[in-house]
């Protein structure tokens, strides 16, 4: 959590920023103090990094909060306690607050945890179906991904390999990230991605995940479809659908393409549904 904050006169008193975990049915678990000032404070808007145009009392403040267990939802508590009287000769105020996920850019680490690997639920456990390959952009090395309590420094690019060709990471565009200021950003979109997994394949909704159609998650490993192949408007596709499936083609399917009267196919007869979702062979019809 980041905002600014303006604390002026000898009765400004205290502001404490603590975080509350509560569980799914809204039941707080614990609490931790993040955060506690007492006091007036120079503002910090005369240094370099202050651009946000507020007066010279304001001054910035950024807030990381520790994440125990991923099924607890965090709140963030910011309470005022006044001294003096009436607190009459003082004056606190907040503004510009803002809620982000991932790694403050104030964070001295500027490190990013390792991608969460992608797996799916059995009727035993859980198994891992794919891994991350992650390279040090300053010296081309790959990282050492069993090393215990290893961060990834900014600028780091990680690729996730499924374990079967027949599978590839769900969402595409999530495949590939590198860390940046505020964690891991997706290289295709450059859209912020969280280290969440959303629900497993083969794991029931129990309303513990977030929705990946809502929020940016890390990529689980599925079996590949492709779309239907749409046909030029002098041929037609034969033999197309899947026996279960009208709208995509499993992986390893095929599509044959038919000419009409008067036209030759001179590219590949058939289409085939290939590694990483992509449809092998591409038709060249012409008179």
């Amino acid at each position: 959590m980041s905002y600014w904050q303006s604390s002026i006169g000898p009765d400004s008193g205290t502001v404490k920023v603590s975080a509350g975990y509560f569980d799914n049915k809204g039941a707080r678990r614990s609490g931790k103090v993040l955060d506690e000032m007492t006091g007036p404070k120079d503002g910090e808007c005369n240094k370099p990094y202050c651009n946000a145009g507020k007066s010279s009392t304001w001054f910035p403040k950024d807030i990381e909060i520790p994440i125990w267990e991923n099924n607890l939802q965090i709140t963030f508590e910011l309470t005022h306690t006044s001294t003096g009287a009436r607190g009459h000769m003082g004056d606190v105020a907040f503004d510009d607050i803002r809620l982000d996920e991932g790694l403050c850019p104030s964070n001295k680490y500027n490190a990013c945890q390792k991608p969460l690997r992608p797996k799916k639920k059995t009727f035993l456990k859980e198994v891992y179906t794919g891994n991350w390959k992650c390279i040090n952009h300053k010296t081309g090395q790959p990282f050492n991904m069993t090393k215990p309590g290893l961060q990834l420094p900014q600028g780091s690019t990680c690729q996730v390999r499924c374990n079967t060709p027949k599978d590839m990471p769900t969402p595409r565009e999530h495949g590939t990230l590198y860390c940046g200021v505020r964690g891991w950003y997706s290289k295709i979109t450059d859209e912020h991605v969280l280290n969440e997994l959303p629900i497993i394949p083969g794991a029931p909704n129990d309303g513990s995940r977030k929705d990946p159609d809502q929020f940016n998650l890390m990529p689980v490993c599925k079996m590949v479809r492709c779309q239907v192949p749409v046909a030029p408007a002098n041929a037609d596709y034969f033999r197309c659908n899947h026996a279960e499936t009208l709208d995509y083609m499993p992986y390893g399917f095929q599509c044959e393409l038919r000419c009409k009267p008067g036209y030759v196919n001179t590219g590949p007869t058939f289409s085939k549904c290939w590694n990483g979702g992509n449809v092998q062979g591409l038709y060249k019809i012409r008179l």
